[in-house]
């Protein structure tokens, strides 16, 4: 508790609510008071577990070597005072391993599926939602480009909400696939189209 009592005061922290995506499904966390007290008010703790960041650029990842559990390799990238900072982790559930990751290393990210690890961020971003439309071909992709399988809408806003660029997501109801993306300004989209399949989250 002493090493929480640090943590906290080094980042000067109030409270926060915690939304938890265990296996794509939503339920409560055990270790929910103790990452509330240490966010900012503004912010929620997101958790998506089943995917990992398989690689990621140059000066894009940081070792934070082995940690009790999640929270507490969370806890070490919101501490960590390296430069570029740390954004959000993957822990490797089975080895406890906590790896933290930069906003710079995002573009050239990817990302996989592995049901050892898990990925957590803070995130102060607001969505807005609109169902049955599509957005081709706009904003930078983000996590090497690429369409991701998921199993919900829902875990794609959680991976946009967990990584520092993304302020759109797509997601096909058919297919599955979810495109991650950044965009100048995403409230003002352009050659949006109707689709019985879309869904569009975007940062209001």
């Amino acid at each position: 508790m002493a090493t929480l009592a640090v943590v906290c005061g080094v980042l000067d922290i109030f409270v926060a609510q915690l939304v938890v995506l265990h296996g794509e499904h939503r339920k409560a966390s055990q270790q929910t008071n103790v990452l509330n007290d240490c966010l900012p008010s503004h912010r929620n703790v997101v958790e998506l577990q089943g995917w990992n960041v398989a690689a990621t650029t140059e000066n894009g990842s940081i070792c934070f070597g082995r940690t009790l559990d999640s929270t507490t390799c969370h806890l070490r990238c919101l501490a960590s005072v390296q430069r570029p900072r740390c954004r959000f982790v993957a822990y490797n559930m089975d080895r406890g391993t906590c790896d933290g990751f930069t906003a710079a290393g995002v573009t050239g990210m990817t990302l996989e599926r592995n049901a050892s690890f898990t990925l957590l961020g803070s995130s102060g971003k607001k969505f807005d939602r609109k169902d049955r439309f599509r957005l081709q071909d706009q904003g930078h992709l983000l996590a090497s480009g690429q369409g991701l399988h998921m199993y919900a809408a829902e875990s794609c806003l959680a991976l946009c909400h967990i990584l520092p660029q993304c302020n759109v997501c797509t997601f096909n109801n058919y297919s599955g696939l979810c495109w991650l993306k950044s965009m100048p300004r995403p409230e003002q989209f352009v050659g949006l189209e109707a689709s019985s399949w879309g869904v569009i989250s975007f940062v209001s």
